[in-house]
């Protein structure tokens, strides 16, 4: 499976992990693929994988999404195509209203500046 809806507090959120490499854009790959949703897809909340890099777009058509970093330091594949990971996580709040909209969602971003080597 590439992607899972999951509800937390009745808040809809979808898990996707993407494919392909980068974009010239550390955003497109999100903004794309939110507006490829059909209306009855789109969650409140997207978090994306796979690119090894952080983004936040905080409202994109009605759909905060999250572009993960990752927790892997540089692999040799890496390396060789000149791709450096951001190592980190993200710890994301939010609250619901109760018409069932966001109210608001902040992100904590905590990054991991130094890795271990060879911690793949």
């Amino acid at each position: 499976m590439y992607g899972a809806y999951a509800k937390i507090g009745g808040v809809e959120i979808y898990l996707h992990h993407g494919s392909s490499g980068g974009s010239y854009a550390r955003s497109y790959k999100l903004q794309k693929f939110i507006e490829q949703l059909a209306p009855e897809q789109k969650p409140q909340i997207l978090v994306e994988g796979h690119y090894h890099c952080s983004v936040l777009l905080p409202m994109y058509r009605n759909v905060v999404a999250v572009q993960m970093p990752c927790f892997q330091s540089q692999t040799p594949y890496l390396k060789t195509r000149g791709l450096y990971p951001e190592i980190a996580g993200v710890i994301l709040e939010f609250s619901k209203a109760k018409n069932g909209g966001l109210v608001w969602a902040r992100p904590e971003w905590v990054f991991f500046f130094v890795p271990k080597k060879e911690d793949y």
